[in-house]
């Protein structure tokens, strides 16, 4: 059997109380989301998150995709493994 590329969920499976990045970025800056550039960091963590993803995972948009058969990986992990913070505070207005 090849390989092929499967589904390993959404946004959700990172973050448990958000379906998108977008609603965590929300959450985390508060009412201080008006003073960064929110596409700009989204766009800059999903590039970090696709070089923290093991090879043959990615995050486009808002759902994961991996390898079939599919592996056993802990998303929310990897996530967090991101720095976050240093993407927001270079992308402030």
């Amino acid at each position: 059997m090849s390989d092929t590329t499967a589904d390993y969920g959404g946004w959700i499976s990172a973050d448990p109380t958000n379906q998108t990045m977008e609603g965590s970025l929300a959450v985390a800056l508060g009412s201080f989301g008006g003073d960064y550039d929110i596409a700009a960091i989204a766009k800059e963590w999903r590039e970090a998150i696709n070089e923290a993803l093991p090879e043959g995972f990615s995050l486009n948009g808002n759902n994961f995709y991996g390898p079939y058969p599919k592996k056993v990986i802990d998303l929310k992990t990897i996530v967090d493994t991101v720095d976050l913070w240093s993407i927001v505070h270079r992308n402030a207005k």
